[in-house]
């Protein structure tokens, strides 16, 4: 049995100190260039550990492009729809990054801003528009929203059947309660 060992730089002390109890059951994986030297040791039952290098990089490559091929398979082109309110510099990266990634595999985006100022039950209308919508496959409502909005209203508008992130309560519950749920989110 290999246990495959992970983290950046971290010492061996500092694992056992962090992780003591779960240590045994956990699998770790580490990324090149780490000084974690655990092959040449022994675990506390005595048996001599066996690591496994992984390359996140590749993994995460070779991922992308099937998930390409995949959605070349599809009748029509799947779309998802990005709505964000206000302008956080770090929020319009992230959703930045997600329209090119979605784009890259063969997806179509439509990216909805709104303002800061936007009242909760516009957001909701919009929501609802894409629920309504059948060239929308997917709805993301990109995170923190303002405080004046309730973050609890807005996942109980978008479809179930829509919800990217799986925030919507009936999938909470599904991811709860089954073993291999319709609908996982990436996080």
């Amino acid at each position: 049995q290999s246990d495959v060992m992970a983290v950046g730089a971290a010492s061996r002390r500092q694992l056992a100190g962090v992780f003591p109890l779960v240590r045994r059951r956990t699998r770790w994986f580490f990324s090149k260039g780490s000084d974690l030297d655990i092959s040449k040791g022994r675990g506390k039952e005595g048996r001599r550990r066996n690591c496994t290098m992984v390359d996140g990089r590749s993994i995460a490559r070779r991922m992308i492009e099937d998930f390409k091929e995949e959605v070349k398979t599809f009748e029509e082109r799947p779309c998802l729809c990005i709505i964000q309110v206000g302008d956080r510099k770090d929020s319009s990266m992230y959703v930045r990054n997600k329209c090119i990634a979605a784009e890259y595999i063969g997806m179509e985006t439509l990216y909805i801003k709104l303002p800061v100022d936007v009242d909760e039950s516009h957001l909701i209308s919009e929501i609802k528009k894409r629920n309504l919508d059948p060239a929308v496959h997917g709805i993301i409502v990109q995170q923190p929203t303002p405080s004046s909005i309730s973050v609890a209203n807005i996942e109980a508008a978008i479809d179930p059947r829509k919800d990217v992130d799986a925030f919507h309560p009936s999938n909470q519950g599904l991811l709860m309660s089954q073993p291999n749920p319709p609908l996982v989110p990436c996080t």
